[in-house]
């Protein structure tokens, strides 16, 4: 005995939907007859520049408190991205090869234009590609250079309370620390004001924006700990001072 024919209307708009067997599925979507199933290059290609394009978003987004934790999921993400662009773009550049070799052996006309129509929108896959590829780099660079500043700043900390703890006794190493510490404060003073300006003024790209943010933020965060040096290394002489007043 035949199967029964399953009819069924929907209102909903579908795109790209086929019927299961044995069934016949009316949608309303006027694109349904145009719609082209992205092969798996493409799919691919598409994530990686959603995923690309969130990174840049985050990476616009630079927190006050961005953790060495989250920069190094960021660099993973970017690495990643850069990783499968470069494996996509050999597999272009390869197709668009073998596109070359079968225009030139080719002598029907009609052929030989389709070929030639396909060989060019491969190039301009692979030029996007490109183009996605040095801001991904890019972004990998300053995402390198960020998180090894942070690195060496939080060890430079560690060596330096070590030494501040030596130093205490020693009024002259104090007092040349001290020297040292505002003239690298002036340094990163003048630096922040320069970055401001520029970044408010001046009419720079994505990436230039991005790399201005970057230093901005390192700047502020040298800053920061030098004044955090600064109080550590006068507290304790206030501290004295203040002791010797009372015992007068």
């Amino acid at each position: 005995m035949a199967k029964p024919i399953k009819i069924k209307f929907t209102s909903k708009k579908m795109l790209g939907v086929s019927a299961k067997a044995g069934e016949i599925v009316f949608g309303t979507h006027t694109q349904l007859t145009h719609y082209k199933q992205p092969n798996k290059i493409e799919l691919r290609l598409l994530k990686a520049q959603e995923a690309f394009r969130k990174t840049s978003q985050l990476m616009k987004k630079i927190t006050p408190n961005r953790s060495i934790k989250t920069m190094l999921v960021e660099l993973k993400r970017v690495q990643a991205i850069n990783q499968f662009s470069s494996a996509q773009r050999m597999a272009l550049l390869s197709n668009y090869n073998e596109l070359q070799v079968l225009i030139r052996k080719t002598t029907n006309p009609k052929a030989r234009k389709k070929l030639k129509r396909k060989a060019r929108s491969t190039y301009a896959r692979v030029k996007n590609l490109e183009k996605l590829m040095n801001n991904s780099r890019e972004l990998e660079e300053n995402l390198k250079r960020y998180l090894t500043l942070a690195l060496t700043q939080k060890e430079k900390t560690k060596t330096k309370k070590t030494k501040r703890a030596v130093q205490k006794t020693l009024s002259e190493a104090e007092q040349n620390q001290a020297n040292q510490l505002l003239d690298r404060r002036n340094i990163y003073t003048k630096r922040i004001t320069k970055l401001q300006n520029e970044i408010k003024h001046k009419d720079l790209s994505t990436t230039q924006l991005i790399n201005k943010k970057l230093m901005l933020k390192e700047a502020e965060l040298e800053l920061k700990q030098t004044d955090k040096l600064l109080k550590n290394l006068t507290t304790p002489l206030q501290k004295s001072l203040t002791k010797k007043n009372h015992k007068q």
